[in-house]
């Protein structure tokens, strides 16, 4: 309090007085002085007006006790209670408290509430034992997160290094990769080479588009996105798919897995399946192929003659070969030449009739290929300037060539050799069909054919009306029938002999039959009787053609008078489908009925039959 009143003085008086360098020699020879009290404050009305430092206070007055005071003494700054707690719980704070007591050289700092009125003082180890305090847990805590931050460093360098995935970081905005520590790159035996090259195409701005586009997308979006890429390594193709994370608005990790494996399993599933399914069509197709051949088979055998079967094999021919032209050829023993019996497509490229020279598969023997072309060895046969493929394949039939079969394409298609094989089954099966019906056919002219005459006997003729009948009403179409009856030849026979009735029936025969279509027929009902069928035809053509017929016959008189004096009477009697009846019988019947009235004088030899007035009613 002395030395406290003394500075009071020294303050009011600007100088040090004798008493106060006294108290200040007797407070300096006190022991732990300096350790008690740093500091002298000076108030004045409960109001701070200064801090004495007691050092250079103490020195001075022991020194220089006639020196001002006002020289020695120094203003301090205080510290507000306010600031004091802001301060004190931050090391930022601290080292603001520590600065503060450095500039003014004091040990100890007045604390002040807002109006300057002390509050106490702050001593400087107070300050600097919660600062090393402070900073000795921060100390700790950095240490603790260093020591986990090289265990977490530890434990993803080790997830990295056993991870058989290649791990990229890949900066968009600079050519810059870092490659991961992985399983790929320390041990796989080409991860150098995959490495090397996704480093090159990731820092080659002529080649990292889509790879750089993937992970500016992947940052746009925030997201994590898949890509499916390949790389070479020598003749082998290596996949990946990179699952890309994106790590900052400027670069991602890039994770590439290598689904090479997974990918020649796929491939080699879709080759099995391509395979698989080229099996299973060329099943269906050799299905329907013998299908077909079945049906061409069964057509063949129903087939009563070679021009029927003629009209009916384009149907199944041009299921067979769907992209082709072609044709049928028989060889024709009257003729001696191959002539065309069915044909379809709108290529054909054959003449409908040519000797055997003119073909080169049945000078050979075997089939004969024709590819596009010009300069190609092609048959006579074909058209001049016909530059499409081509085949001939002979029909062999009890180990003789009964004819060809010919297919065409148009000049830029290519089908023939597709086709080959089917051919040479469908060539097998007409040389054997049309062999059978050869066989068939002379056997049925012996059966069936009158000696006398060579015509359809009568068993034939109803045969072959029933089966014409059919047909005319599956068609909803008109056949006619012409009873003739050849007056004068039982005469000449009376009176010459059977040779020469014989004779007589063979010249007027010839006379009919040149003027008698493919589709009719003509055979012997009687004796000296015949009946002519004539499918598609009414009433009104049947005896336009039975005049006809009559006018023919009769001019064969002059030059038959020596064998039948009395000459060659006709009398014609017709009946029609379906007004004068729906069955064979019927219908021979009816005629025969017209032919009766005809030779008995009624018209001129012409008579169509009319139904009764019951019948009509």
């Amino acid at each position: 309090m002395e030395i406290e009143a003394a500075v009071q003085r020294t303050f009011a008086t600007g100088s040090a007085s004798g008493s106060v360098a006294e108290a200040a020699r007797r407070w300096m020879a006190l022991p732990d002085s300096a350790a008690r009290s740093s500091c002298l404050l000076v108030l004045e009305s409960n109001q701070l007006k200064g801090v004495v430092l007691p050092r250079d206070l103490l020195r001075a007055l022991a020194t220089q006790p006639t020196r001002l005071l006002g020289t020695i003494a120094q203003a301090v700054q205080p510290i507000l209670l306010k600031d004091l707690g802001q301060w004190i719980g931050t090391i930022e704070g601290l080292r603001t408290l520590l600065d503060l007591f450095t500039r003014q050289g004091l040990d100890i700092l007045p604390v002040v509430d807002g109006g300057l009125r002390p509050l106490g003082v702050l001593p400087l180890m107070v300050v600097s034992q919660e600062l090393i305090l402070r900073l000795q847990q921060q100390a700790d805590h950095r240490d603790l997160a260093e020591q986990q931050l090289m265990t977490a460093y530890a434990e993803m360098r080790g997830m990295l290094e056993a991870l058989p995935d290649l791990v990229l970081e890949l900066s968009t905005e600079q050519a810059h990769v870092r490659v991961m520590p992985t399983q790929l790159a320390q041990v796989s035996n080409h991860g150098g080479e995959l490495i090397n090259q996704m480093v090159e195409i990731l820092t080659d701005s002529t080649r990292s588009g889509p790879w750089l586009a993937a992970a500016r997308e992947a940052i746009r979006q925030q997201r994590s996105l898949s890509l499916e890429y390949s790389l070479r390594l020598g003749e082998q193709e290596a996949w990946f798919i990179a699952n890309i994370a994106p790590t900052s608005h400027s670069s991602v990790i890039w994770v590439a897995r290598d689904i090479s494996d997974r990918k020649r399993a796929e491939r080699a599933l879709a080759e099995a399946n391509v395979q698989l399914k080229a099996w299973i069509d060329t099943l269906e197709r050799r299905n329907q192929e013998l299908k077909l051949l079945g049906d061409l088979s069964g057509l063949l055998q129903t087939c009563l003659s070679i021009a029927e079967a003629g009209r009916a094999l384009p149907s199944v021919l041009m299921a067979l070969f769907p992209r082709c032209s072609g044709g049928v050829f028989l060889y024709d023993d009257s003729k001696g030449v191959f002539s065309l019996i069915s044909q379809w497509g709108d290529s054909f490229s054959s003449q409908s009739t040519f000797a055997f020279r003119h073909c080169w598969a049945l000078r050979r023997g075997r089939s004969h290929r024709v590819e596009s072309g010009p300069q190609n060895l092609r048959c006579q046969h074909a058209f001049e300037g016909f530059i499409g493929e081509s085949l001939c394949m002979p029909l062999v039939g009890r180990g003789q060539t009964l004819g060809l079969l010919h297919l065409c394409t148009q000049p830029n298609q290519r089908l023939i050799s597709e086709y080959q094989p089917m051919a040479t089954a469908v060539a097998e099966h007409l040389g054997l069909a049309l062999s059978d019906m050869q066989s068939r056919q002379k056997h049925n002219l012996v059966t069936l054919q009158d000696e006398d005459a060579q015509l359809f006997n009568r068993q034939y003729l109803e045969q072959r009306l029933q089966r014409d009948l059919l047909n005319m009403a599956r068609a909803q179409q008109p056949l006619s029938l012409l009873a003739i009856a050849l007056d004068g030849l039982a005469v000449a026979e009376r009176l010459s002999g059977q040779d020469t009735s014989r004779y007589l029936l063979q010249r007027v025969v010839m006379r009919l039959r040149n003027h008698i279509s493919e589709l009719e027929a003509l055979g012997r009902y009687g004796k000296y009787d015949l009946v002519l069928l004539l499918p598609n035809t009414e009433i009104e053509e049947a005896c336009r053609r039975a005049e006809r017929l009559r006018q023919l016959l009769s001019s064969l008189d002059a030059s038959l008078l020596e064998f039948a004096p009395q000459g060659i009477g006709v009398a014609i009697g017709i009946a029609s489908f379906p007004d004068h009846g729906r069955t064979a019988a019927e219908l021979l019947h009816r005629a025969d009925v017209a032919l009766y009235r005809a030779r008995s004088g009624k018209g001129n030899g012409i008579v169509p039959y009319s139904l009764p007035d019951s019948d009509r009613a």
